[in-house]
């Protein structure tokens, strides 16, 4: 119920930054070496900016207003280089029997959230912004483990977990007025996942095992009234916007030569990304130019060459390898029911997902007896829809268009070679 007049500009902003790295290394040698290390490197904060609501409010400025919230930007909304990071080295040799597991697991949970509360009145001379922008900085998980004995055996396994959630949004029964309006939503997410376990001797079993999981919700709108004399006007524009961007990759490797050689490497990558930019159920909305509402997805796995590598060599070389990515998208832009929308121009609501993905797996065996086997798979579902709701009045000076579209660039190969007297590659 805050009672606040300025002359000139109102800004609200909340800023949060993070490095977090973590590092653990070992070795173990002798007659039976055994080592399992773990790491782990997390952040979670939680970064809010908003303009408090309630019925008595009344807020306004002569000029701008602004409500920020930045997860890892400077104040100025520029993006910052930041790394969280968990890395394991771990090595084992013994005369025997040599068992190295490491571990590293990174993990980076955002909340950025900017708002104006409900029953709130604000208004400004000028543009009114809400803007929150999240980025997880680079989130890796890096394990190197080799073990070399008579038999050489451990299980090496990176994970990366990126959440993101992100929200700009004007709450229930809020008058807004100014001279342009922009609702504005960004989030990205940078994983990486690199393993490299091996072994040697007379048995060559270890193995290596490296994936991430993002998940990105992204969300701007105006949600609309229970109140009939709440209205949402600006001179020019009004524009409403979500984009979500993730960078992934993984990379897992493992080699290994003994007269039995069955090293294996796995990655795995899972991405679901979810923009929503909505105008509320019984809204009242009035721009003199163009109201523009946005969705958008970009998912990207870069070339990286070989995100798996195994193989082994021996009397009988029976490495495996498998690579799997999964993306899903989910891009949603609509009107909702019963609402009074009013452009002096045009009126746009737009969907849209763009995916490109690249995925390798390499496999060789060698040996007198020699079977390989590799797949690589990436597996993209992408939905983009628009809408406006029923009994939704559409007031328009010249174009009404809804856009919905998905492009999606997706490559997996496979490359395998086997060499022995019985060899076989799949």
């Amino acid at each position: 119920d805050a009672r606040i007049a300025l002359e000139q500009d109102l800004i609200v902003t909340s800023q949060a930054d993070v490095n977090s790295t973590a590092y653990t290394w070992g070795d173990n040698f002798g007659a039976v070496a055994v080592g399992a290390g773990v790491v782990e490197a997390s952040a979670k904060p939680v970064v809010k900016a908003y303009i408090e609501g309630g019925e008595e409010s009344a807020v306004s400025a002569g000029d701008t207003i602004s409500v920020r919230a930045f997860g890892n930007h400077d104040l100025s909304g520029v993006e910052l280089a930041r790394l969280i990071k968990a890395e394991n080295d771990a090595v084992g040799g013994s005369l025997f029997l040599s068992y190295v597991s490491p571990s590293a697991t990174a993990t980076s949970n955002w909340t950025v959230d900017a708002y104006i509360g409900k029953d709130a009145e604000v208004e400004a001379g000028e543009d009114l912004t809400i803007l929150a922008k999240s980025y997880s900085g680079e989130v890796v998980s890096d394990v190197n483990g080799k073990s070399y004995s008579l038999a050489g055996l451990g299980n090496n396994v990176s994970s990366t977990t990126i959440t993101n959630t992100v929200s700009a949004h004007v709450d229930e029964d809020v008058s807004l007025s100014a001279e342009s309006i922009d609702v504005n939503a960004q989030g990205k997410s940078d994983a990486y996942a690199t393993t490299y376990g091996g072994s040697g001797g007379i048995i060559a079993g270890a193995s290596a095992s490296a994936g991430t999981n993002v998940t990105n919700t992204v969300s701007a709108y105006l949600a609309g009234n229970d109140d009939e004399a709440a209205q949402i006007s600006a001179d020019e524009d009004i524009s409403v916007t979500a984009s979500s961007d993730v960078i992934f990759n993984a990379h897992g490797d493992s080699t290994g030569y003994g007269f039995v050689g069955s090293n294996g490497a796995r990655t795995g990558n899972t991405v679901a990304s979810t923009t929503q930019a909505y105008l509320g159920q019984d809204a009242d909305i009035l721009a003199g130019n163009d109201i523009l509402v946005d969705a958008t997805n970009r998912v990207e796995k870069p070339f990286i060459g070989a995100n798996l590598n195994a193989g082994s060599g021996g009397f009988w070389g029976g490495p495996a390898g498998d690579s799997a990515t999964i993306i899903t998208n989910m891009a949603e832009a609509y009107a909702a029911d019963n609402s009074r929308i009013e452009a002096g121009n045009d009126l746009t609501l737009s969907a849209a997902n763009d995916v490109s993905a690249y995925d390798k797996a390499t496999l060789s065996s060698g040996g007198a007896i020699a079977v390989a086997a590799v797949h690589s798979t990436i597996i993209s579902t992408n939905t983009a829809q628009t809408s406006i709701g029923e009994n939704t009045q559409i007031l328009a000076g010249n174009d009404v268009n809804l856009h919905s579209q998905t492009k999606a660039n997706v490559e997996a190969v496979t490359y395998t070679e086997g060499f022995g007297l019985g060899a076989s590659a799949d």
